[in-house]
């Protein structure tokens, strides 16, 4: 009798903790794939503040707002980030993933980011100059001795796009190229030298491109949801890119590995926030160094960012396209705050979203009462 009772108190104890369990798995699930609660009415933080404050909450209401009103207009699909210093205002999804499975998108969503990726390779030549395994003021022809202009063309001429070198070269090869001016003496912006820093990266490391930005920058980072071409089946939660076809968006897809250094990588809002972040620290290069990645060359171009200097602030900014998405960063550098954008559907120009975006978030700090308030770096 008492062994049949303990059955009965057994099941029922394990049919009560199943549903609820199973409901939590799935509200969960709901939540990740962006479905239901937004992220965006109440700051979200990385752990080191919990600034919940009424400023922040109006603050991302309306962010929150004008990025829909992108959407309805279909100039936006995809992704934001919008934080000041420590504390994310804004990370939330819109529009879909997957038009055609209905799949939202998600701030884990992985984007391909086309040219952002430039900023990666010029950091980890940065980090290769710090090691003495190369020098970024000497020519390239240690690594090209057979191209022709290599006795002329130095790193720092490929980090700053003043090389000469065109921006694609096509069906030609290295060898067969002439310079369109010589070097230092104008900008053109080149894939092709962001390509040849990328070989350069594999001489010297021994490792391939994709290997050595995640060992040496994504691992230390913990951006782990950050990789080399979106293509390959083995990547989760990849967002779908869309082009406009006659009016109406159509999913695509392309070899973006085949962009290698100078447009490969993909990641997410999230942890393109943790570069941010690592950006303002010595956690991947020294600041002597930081701050050469960041003093504006010709047409105020630094190494893969574009500087602007307004008055008191630095605003480093870059764009990414590849078929089926773009993507656009844009980061005070003075302020510490940050606007990321991805999207999926790759016909979308965003850098007056972007600009928008952050300069609402400078206006509210202006009416702030903790206008100037230092904010630690979280990494």
């Amino acid at each position: 009798m008492k062994k049949k009772l303990l059955m009965v108190v057994s099941f029922f104890l394990a049919f009560s903790f199943f549903p609820v369990s199973l409901l939590q798995h799935e509200h969960e699930g709901r939540i990740r794939l962006g479905q239901t609660k937004a992220e965006s009415f109440t700051p979200v933080t990385t752990g080191v503040k919990n600034e919940t404050n009424q400023e922040n909450k109006e603050l991302a209401t309306r962010l929150d707002t004008y990025v829909k009103k992108q959407l309805a207009m279909d100039n936006f699909h995809g992704t934001v980030l919008v934080a000041s210093g420590d504390t994310i205002l804004l990370k939330r999804g819109y529009g879909y993933a997957d038009g055609k499975k209905k799949i939202p998108n998600a701030p884990n969503q992985k984007f391909a980011i086309g040219s952002l990726t430039k900023a990666f390779t010029a950091m980890a030549i940065l980090q290769l100059h710090e090691q003495h395994l190369l020098d970024i003021n000497q020519p390239i022809e240690r690594f090209f001795p057979d191209y022709p202009f290599a006795k002329e063309v130095t790193i720092h001429h490929l980090l700053t796009h003043s090389s000469g070198l065109p921006r694609n070269r096509g069906s030609k090869e290295y060898e067969e190229l002439t310079l369109l001016y010589p070097p230092g003496t104008g900008q053109n912006y080149s894939n092709e030298g962001y390509i040849l820093l990328g070989k350069i990266i594999e001489q010297v490391s021994g490792m391939s491109y994709g290997d050595y930005i995640t060992t040496h920058i994504f691992k230390p980072l913990h951006m782990d949801d950050s990789g080399f071409d979106l293509s390959r089946r083995r990547v989760l939660n990849k967002a779908s890119g869309h082009k406009k076809i006659q009016g109406v968006w159509v999913a695509l897809g392309m070899d973006y590995g085949s962009r290698f250094s100078s447009g490969g990588l993909y990641s997410t809002v999230e942890d393109l926030y943790k570069w941010d972040r690592a950006l303002y620290t010595g956690k991947l290069v020294s600041e002597p160094l930081r701050k050469r990645m960041f003093t504006p060359q010709m047409k105020e171009y630094g190494y893969g960012w574009h500087i602007q200097k307004e008055a008191d602030r630095i605003i480093a900014e870059h764009g990414g396209y590849v078929l089926g998405y773009s993507a656009e960063i844009v980061r005070d550098m003075t302020s510490k705050s940050v606007v990321i954008l991805l999207s999926n559907h790759g016909d979308t120009g965003m850098k007056e979203m972007a600009e928008t975006m952050l300069e609402m978030v400078e206006e509210a700090k202006q009416t702030s009462p903790e206008k100037g308030a230092e904010k630690k770096p979280i990494l």
